[in-house]
């Protein structure tokens, strides 16, 4: 990416980030507050954090559409706007994915999640970047994907590894 570019890039990863922490801040604060006191075994991850999770995504995907809107151009194009949603998604799926993991007490598992984001985003950054020449759209699309991603592969351990028992 040229300083141009970098520049788009940061702006929107800035704005994207912050709306994802304002968004999904109470929910992943909550899970470290009160799931430990609850005990993994009774923790019903769908039943719980659907709604949440429903509400998170849409507070913060209005909150990135108004900044990229408020921007103007370049940032309030409809690929600029759907990249940040797309970023904002990542953020918080992989907040929540990671919080729930903490909360668990399972560091291991947060280190694998963090492990195939880092992985799945240098992997497709380079594809978006360097072999497609999408530019600073490429480089947020990657990023919000290898977040998505990995929170994806981190649900499906958690509800394996979470999975409530019977008490």
């Amino acid at each position: 990416l040229g300083r141009s570019e970098y520049g788009y890039f940061a702006i929107v990863y800035a704005a994207a980030n912050a709306a994802s922490t304002i968004a999904c801040g109470w929910l992943t604060q909550g899970l470290l507050r009160f799931v430990p006191g609850l005990g993994v075994e009774r923790l019903d991850l769908r039943a719980t954090l659907a709604p949440a999770a429903a509400l998170t995504f849409a507070v913060g995907t209005l909150l990135a559409v108004i900044a990229l809107a408020v921007l103007g151009e370049p940032w309030s194009s409809a690929r600029t706007i759907a990249a940040g949603v797309l970023l904002v998604s990542g953020f918080t799926a992989h907040a929540v994915t990671s919080a729930i993991f903490q909360a668990a007490g399972l560091p291991r598992r947060v280190a694998e999640v963090e492990v195939v984001r880092a992985v799945s985003a240098l992997v497709l950054a380079t594809i978006a970047c360097s072999w497609l020449g999408l530019g600073f759209l490429g480089a947020i699309v990657a990023i919000g994907l290898s977040m998505v991603f990995s929170s994806c592969w981190g649900a499906r351990v958690a509800s394996r590894v979470l999975e409530p028992k019977p008490v």
